[in-house]
């Protein structure tokens, strides 16, 4: 099932000692303990799934790699807010239920008057770099815009290590007082600041395994023109929305010619190669064919007719566009963003491929026959065919006890489709014991909907009392194409 992860930050206020950094503006009196929800992403297929003695998951957050970087609002964009202090967790308190939620406790400085409005941003999982960046002596001096410009970092192998860096901000600026609540900054969303890649040939599932095909063995991949920097936090011309980002944030002075090589030896399957690739965003949308990113993946090709080739390696070029449209014109190119998962599915080869990599590299052609999915871990959900896409807003959803009705608002999902005959409710199931029945607490309030419109469907759940958490699918269906949303509702 694919989950998204919640670090829950409450709020109570108490007199510790100082916060870092304006020790001048932090008596006392002025400190109080908050605690405040943030929304952190997963990635379907984790490195746990896919990499052999690896227990590190894309959204791991240690209390000491988690900064609050806590700016004044200046209203706006928030690109001039300045910088007032930071902060780190001071405590965390383990979940009885899941050892995935935790809780944290940060300080936060009250407010000096009405007008200081105190905006939250969170940056994990880059301790080297945040550290520099409160060591520089203009911070106090800096945007917000301009700071975070300094904030970047190098890529490096996620696939077999660290857990990934990761941004957010609260949506709302608050006066703090005593009787501030972390709810008065609303949901934090932790976006990744990197997008994975994944490839298989004839995928199933969530790309971690794959079927193969008889005329095509993959060995080998490489992503080319990988960016070496890249930023934590998007830029503004990102147009940044809630948890979405429209264009790529790239570093300017960045070298684009980086190699992120991987084999087949380190997946669970000959056919697929998941939790490998994570690379920093790439405008492919503005860049020449020898700058754009893009995947070369070699392996065995076998003739129709000809005896298995177990020997020659064929290599072919596989750029990231929208196979929905016909051609490959630039305005096709798909951009490489963060928070995104582009999954590389290989359906079929008709020819060799080049006998070399850097042949390969240099074509503007290809044999392959594939589709590119994208995922955006944090907002719609998208599959790209030859012909259709069907697109979902929320992958999943995690109730309380409460009944939930079509009047209700945070079980409403979106749902697109092109598909000419539109998409369509499958079933719904309960899949608390294991094993997949019709599920009587879970509904829905429309079977389907029409092509080229986005619909809202609501979630609909009964009341429940228990403690133990009871969990549903619901297929949706577009074509050959079907997503699942996961459902899960356990009283509080």
């Amino acid at each position: 099932m694919k989950l998204v992860k919640y670090i829950f930050v409450l709020l109570t206020v108490v007199l510790p000692s100082c916060v870092h950094d304006n020790t001048s503006l932090c008596p006392d009196e002025r400190n109080g303990k908050i605690q405040i929800q943030i929304k952190v992403p997963e990635l379907t297929g984790t490195r746990a799934e896919t990499i052999v003695n690896h227990a590190a998951h894309e959204y791991d957050i240690d209390r000491e790699n988690l900064y609050v970087f806590v700016f004044n609002d200046k209203g706006g964009s928030g690109d001039n807010d300045t910088f007032m202090y930071y902060t780190q967790p001071v405590q965390e308190l383990a979940h009885p239920d899941n050892p995935t939620t935790r809780k944290y406790s940060i300080t936060l400085q009250k407010s000096e008057d009405s007008t200081e409005k105190q905006k939250l941003v969170f940056i994990a999982n880059c301790t080297d770099e945040v550290e520099a960046l409160l060591a520089d002596p203009d911070r106090y001096t800096l945007t917000k815009k301009d700071l975070f410009a300094k904030l970047q970092f190098g890529i490096k192998a996620w696939g077999t290590q660290d857990p990934i860096p990761m941004w957010g901000e609260s949506p709302r600026s608050v006066v703090v007082t005593y009787s501030t609540k972390g709810g008065d900054f609303g949901m934090i969303d932790m976006l990744f600041a990197v997008a994975r890649v994944d490839v298989a040939v004839k995928a199933n599932g969530d790309y971690t395994e794959a079927d193969g095909l008889s005329h095509f063995v993959l060995k080998y991949a490489e992503i080319r023109n990988a960016r070496t920097r890249g930023y934590v936090v998007p830029r503004p011309a990102a147009q940044f929305n809630g948890s979405v980002v429209k264009y790529p944030s790239t570093v300017p002075e960045a070298d684009g010619n980086q190699i992120l090589a991987a084999g087949t030896g380190e997946t669970t399957t000959a056919f697929s190669i998941a939790g490998r690739f994570f690379m920093h965003e790439a405008d492919n949308k503005n860049s020449t064919n020898d700058m754009r990113a893009f995947l070369l993946i070699g392996g065995y090709y076998t003739a129709q007719g000809e005896p298995q080739n177990t020997t020659v390696m064929s290599y072919y070029r596989i750029d990231f566009y929208d196979r929905s449209k016909p051609g490959v014109n630039a305005v096709d190119y798909l951009d490489v963003l963060r928070g995104h998962r582009y999954m590389v599915n290989i359906t079929g080869a008709d020819g060799p491929g080049y006998p070399t990599p850097e042949e390969a590299a240099g074509s503007v052609t290809t044999k392959m026959n594939t589709k590119v999915e994208v995922w955006n871990t944090n907002g719609l959900v998208t599959g790209i065919t030859g012909d259709y896409a069907l697109s979902v807003s929320q992958p999943e959803f995690s109730f309380d006890g409460a009944a939930r009705g079509d009047t209700d608002t945070d079980n409403k999902v979106d749902i697109f489709t092109d598909y000419a005959e539109g998409w369509k409710v499958r079933a719904i199931t309960d899949v608390t014991g294991g094993t997949e029945i019709p599920a009587g607490w879970l509904s829905v309030d429309k079977s389907g909907g029409d092509p080229y419109a986005t619909t809202a469907l609501s979630v609909n759940v009964t009341e429940y009392n228990s403690a133990t958490q009871r969990y549903g699918r619901i297929y949706i269906e577009a074509g050959k194409w079907t997503y699942i949303i996961n459902v899960e509702q356990k009283q509080d």
